[in-house]
């Protein structure tokens, strides 16, 4: 969704782009497998590393977001990725969820999600 600003100048809606997210940690498969589970259903998903004192790694499912995020909508995605991967019989452990705005998704560049 664009805005356009007097000048013309389309500008981004101001969610427009951003995921919310969950941080899995899968118990009996691999990462890729159960990144490759959530792919095949449009799910983005990357490998971060928790800073101490967790310091593991962790899958980030990122869940489109056109709206301001809610914890309502939070709860939503996180329950959408565990219906996935319970489908596909992937058992996963749940670190955290939350929300990440386009404009970080950018700043990341190489870094940014697949």
């Amino acid at each position: 969704m664009e805005i356009e600003l007097r000048g013309g100048e389309p500008a981004r809606a101001p969610f427009a782009g951003g995921l919310l997210t969950v941080l899995l940690v899968p118990t009996e498969r691999t990462f890729d497998e159960c990144a490759a589970v959530l792919a095949a259903e449009g799910v983005r998903t990357w490998t971060e590393r928790l800073p101490a004192p967790a310091d593991e790694a962790v899958l980030v499912a990122g869940v489109p977001c056109e709206e301001a995020p809610s914890m309502d909508a939070i709860g939503d995605a996180r329950r959408h990725v565990l219906a996935l991967l319970d489908a596909a019989g992937v058992d996963v452990d749940v670190r955290g969820s939350g929300y990440l705005t386009a404009e970080a998704l950018e700043r990341w560049g190489a870094h940014s999600p697949s």
